[in-house]
């Protein structure tokens, strides 16, 4: 049969039953796949945080280059706006906004309706992105911008507006290192529960770690799905394990009954 990740994917979910061949495959090409289905699962976990990023990145840019934005420093850890403040304007479910008279108490409030944006506080910058809100105050450095914010004026506002162009790529790297972190960890995981009670004489740690490569495909899926359907707890991942287990000790039983009957017919 060819090789290919597609459709080592498909048999992997809908082949249970014939397992054992992924045990006479190299470690190599079963790291490989754990790869290549790691990152194809990040790009489809990044791919709704970067169409924000995106809009973000348009939606401020648009706003600089027009001169809307009114013209700020910050100086000893606090922000001097020489303009409109509070100045306040949003894009669908984006924010911008320059207050420094808002209390942190009220901060919450002016996300509520929002899902990305960024608020300019007295002494604090306050950015949410896909739901989660970051704090950062001006005097602590910032390593994207390779500077504390109490360096910060509005060229380099400007300037700064550019890192949100690598944003994406860098999301999507991250998601990657530690998808590729969890899925590897998850993987072996199964494979030391199975290497309890496994059978030595048919069966070898590298032999158990391929089927739980292989068997941790449906439920790795289901990690992803649980992002954006469920609210992550103790029930969904004894789900996702127990699915991992099923599927791998289903292949395990074939392997053992096909080594089994080899070495009968030895």
């Amino acid at each position: 049969m060819k090789k290919n990740i597609f459709l080592d994917l498909f048999y992997s979910v809908f082949s249970i039953n014939n397992y054992s061949r992924y045990a006479k495959e190299k470690i190599s090409r079963t790291i490989v796949y754990v790869l290549l289905l790691t990152t194809l699962l990040s790009v489809f976990i990044v791919y709704k945080p970067f169409t924000e990023i995106k809009g973000f990145y348009d939606f401020l840019s648009n706003k600089y280059v027009s001169h809307e934005l009114p013209e700020i420093k910050i100086e000893d850890g606090k922000l001097i706006v020489n303009g409109s403040d509070p100045y306040k304007v949003s894009e669908d479910d984006i924010l911008f906004s320059i207050n420094t008279k808002i209390q942190e108490s009220s901060v919450y409030e002016e996300f509520l309706f929002y899902n990305s944006g960024i608020l300019l506080s007295k002494d604090k910058a306050y950015i949410k992105l896909n739901g989660n809100l970051m704090v950062f105050n001006y005097e602590l450095p910032v390593p994207l911008l390779g500077t504390s914010l109490d360096t910060v004026d509005s060229e380099i506002v400007k300037d700064s507006l550019y890192l949100l162009m690598w944003a994406p790529i860098m999301l999507l790297i991250g998601f990657v290192i530690s998808l590729l972190i969890s899925n590897f960890t998850f993987i072996l995981i199964i494979s030391f529960m199975l290497n309890i009670s496994a059978d030595r004489k048919y069966v070898k740690f590298s032999d158990l770690f391929k089927l739980a490569a292989h068997g941790a495909t449906l439920s790795l899926i289901f990690k992803v799905l649980e992002l954006y359907i469920f609210s992550p707890s103790i029930i969904t991942t004894l789900i996702i394990y127990i699915i991992a287990y099923i599927y791998t000790i289903n292949g395990l039983k074939s392997l053992i009954k096909e080594r089994t009957q080899l070495d009968k017919r030895a």
